[in-house]
């Protein structure tokens, strides 16, 4: 699971770069990425574009970078990612963004682009969207003003009572286990799109299936799909069939895309118990065979990269304090799998806090591993440990609680 927001966000570079079916000599996807015009948190951004090593990109500040965007630009990039909010660029420049885009180059449009050249209509129609300050008759139609709310949390609240009943289904179809609430040391909770429900429903059913639509096909709006997945696990074979249709869009027959057949990252093996003593002996007097196990659970055939850095210095060897994760974790996490929160890495990236709370050492010994990473000082380091704590904390059993 914790590929998903990376894989689902490479799928649409992937799917971007198919409309021109060009690539860099390495293979990688070449991006130029847009920004400007609207404040972002800087750093996680751009650790996710650096985090995915499959891909090459260049930052271009708008409306600096904008004469860029014009017919040439698509022998050097395969995709555009448009992150910038400009109010507009020249007459010259916009005509010459769509001489780029009709030379073939993929584009992604992200978030806050919707609001970009808010007075070239033009736009609205290549990006399929727009975001309305002002009330607009747009294509003979009224629409108010777009609203926002910004740094709003979502709060799921879940109660002893919900967690009993949820126990007392599981000790109905096994009974021998006779689980009570102590014996729960975490719940974990979140969001998921409603299905189709009567107005005024109050046992809503929840959607159940992704749903792939093709806005050509069902509103006349042409270049237009929307992809709207329910469940982790389908997002490889939902990307998959999106690409599928792109190509068909596109008038191409290209070969079906093996997801059944090809390994998720690091799951390329058959023996699982013979992988692991293989790879038990190549580290052997670095890890013994019980950490190469844990490795190989969470990292697959990608447990070398991690035995690499447990190599360099004799901190990332060692385990954090009571548990088998390395400190070698720690840091591949930061570098190689966009852990930019203490809390990504404790609770989503490693095995120490997803069950039960990892104690005071553990979570500061992760701490003082991911500073240096993400360039944090004291009193940042002190605010993401606080901020693991009161997550630790919120989650556990035993009265109302709450989280964001």
């Amino acid at each position: 699971m914790k590929y998903f927001a990376k894989s689902t966000f490479a799928a649409a570079l992937l799917i971007a770069a198919f409309v021109t079916c060009a690539q860099a000599a390495d293979g990688k996807t070449r991006v130029l990425l847009t920004f400007g015009g609207h404040g972002f948190e800087q750093e996680p951004f751009f650790a996710m574009f650096d985090g995915m090593k499959d891909i090459e990109y260049t930052k271009a500040p708008m409306p600096e970078s904008a004469d860029l965007l014009k017919p040439g630009l698509e022998k050097d990039y395969d995709v555009i990612v448009m992150y910038d909010m400009v109010g507009g660029i020249t007459p010259e420049q916009q005509k010459a963004f769509v001489a780029l885009l009709n030379k073939g180059i993929g584009l992604v449009s992200l978030h806050h682009n919707m609001g970009a050249h808010r007075n070239w209509d033009e736009f609205r129609k290549i990006t399929g969207g727009k975001f309305i300050f002002e009330p607009a008759e747009i294509e003979g139609q009224q629409y108010p003003k777009s609203g926002w709310a910004h740094g709003q949390d979502m709060k799921v609240t879940v109660t002893d009572a919900e967690l009993e009943s949820f126990i007392a289904e599981i000790n109905h179809i096994y009974p021998v286990l006779k689980l009570t609430l102590d014996d729960v040391c975490r719940w974990d909770a979140g969001l998921v799109p409603f299905g189709e429900n009567a107005p005024g429903a109050k046992d809503l059913s929840y959607g159940k299936r992704s749903r792939l639509i093709d806005h050509g096909a069902e509103d006349g709006l042409e270049g237009l799909i929307s992809l709207i997945g329910i469940r982790y696990t389908m997002g490889r074979g939902e990307a998959a069939r999106a690409v599928d249709l792109v190509a068909r869009k596109l008038g191409r027959n290209p070969p079906p895309i093996p997801v059944g057949s090809v390994p998720v990252h690091g799951g390329d093996l058959t023996d699982f118990e013979g992988f692991v003593a293989e790879a038990a002996r190549r580290h052997a007097g670095l890890m013994d065979v019980d950490t190469v196990r844990a490795l190989a659970q969470n990292h697959g055939t990608g447990l070398d990269a991690v035995a690499a850095l447990a190599g360099e210095r004799p901190e990332w060897a060692a385990p954090i304090p009571g548990s088998r994760v390395l400190g070698a974790e720690v840091v591949h996490a930061a570098r190689s799998e966009m852990a930019v929160r203490l809390a990504d890495v404790v609770l989503r990236r490693t095995d120490l806090g997803p069950g039960a709370d990892p104690g005071d050492a553990a979570i500061r010994a992760c701490a003082r591993l991911m500073a240096p990473e993400r360039g944090w000082d004291e009193a940042t380091t002190e605010a993401e440990v606080a901020d693991v704590r009161a997550d630790l904390a919120a989650h556990r059993p035993r009265g109302p609680v709450a989280a964001g």
